[in-house]
C-alpha cells in the first residue's frame, strides 16, 4: 500500500464520485478497501490499478462512527466482500450497498444471533479498540507467571 500522503484526500460525500473518477481515469481494478480507527472514526483507504498501464492509485478518506458512507459497489463490485468485512469488524455504516443479491449489508463472520459478547453489553465491533477481547478475559496469558 502506498504512502497515505501520496493518495488524495477526499471529503466523505465525495468519496463516490472521487472514486467514479478514478474508474473512468482508466483505473478499472478493484485492489484493496481497508480502514483503521482514528479519534471518532475510521480512515478508509483504497487502492485500484489501471489493467492497461499497471499503474496503482487510491484515495482516503475519514468517516465519523455513526455516519453512513456512500458504497463503492455502484462503482466496482468487488467492494461488496471489504464492506461488508468493514461493516462488520468497525461498524462501518454504507448507503446504497448493493451486492446482486438484493439484501443489505449481512455479516461475513459473527453468527446472525450474537447479540452480546459480554452479557449486559451491546455487541462492540471486534476490531475497535473500544471491544473487550472477551478470550483474553476468560483464558489466561500462557506466558504469565
Amino acid at each position: 500500500m502506498a504512502d497515505l500522503s501520496a493518495l488524495a484526500r477526499v471529503a466523505p460525500e465525495h468519496w463516490l464520485s472521487a472514486v467514479g473518477a478514478l474508474r473512468e481515469a482508466g483505473f478499472d481494478v478493484f485492489d484493496v478497501l481497508t480502514a483503521y480507527q482514528v479519534e471518532g472514526g475510521l480512515e478508509l483507504v483504497l487502492r485500484v490499478l489501471s489493467s492497461d498501464t499497471g499503474a496503482a492509485d487510491g484515495l482516503h478518506t475519514q468517516v465519523a462512527f455513526g455516519e453512513p458512507i456512500a458504497s463503492l459497489t455502484p462503482v466496482y463490485a468487488g467492494a461488496a466482500w471489504p464492506e461488508r468485512e468493514l461493516a462488520e469488524q468497525f461498524g462501518l455504516l454504507l448507503s446504497g450497498f448493493r451486492d446482486g443479491t438484493g439484501e443489505a449489508v449481512r455479516r461475513l463472520l459473527l453468527p446472525e444471533d450474537v447479540t452480546d459478547q459480554v452479557p449486559g453489553k451491546p455487541l462492540r465491533m471486534p476490531l475497535r479498540k473500544e471491544s473487550e477481547l472477551v478470550a483474553r478475559r476468560d483464558t489466561p496469558w500462557p506466558g504469565a507467571r
